[in-house]
């Protein structure tokens, strides 16, 4: 199974204090049989710098979701 889900992020948020960055896809959400499937990224620093995700936010990104494992 493999699961893709591409679209633009949102400007990060910040919360607890700048330790945690979060990005979320705009209009993204992919309907699933059981309900909703989204994506949100998040950063957890406590020295609150998030240079990674500071630098995917805001842009088009794709997200791919591979399933290593069968069962």
């Amino acid at each position: 199974m493999k699961i893709v889900i591409e679209g633009q992020l949102h400007q990060a948020s910040i919360e607890d204090g700048g330790q945690s960055m979060i990005c979320e896809f705009d209009n993204t959400v992919e309907q699933a049989t059981d309900g909703y499937f989204f994506v949100r990224l998040q950063s957890w620093n406590e020295d609150k710098k998030h240079p990674t995700l500071a630098a995917v936010a805001g842009h088009r990104v794709r997200v791919t979701v591979d399933i290593l494992d069968e069962k």
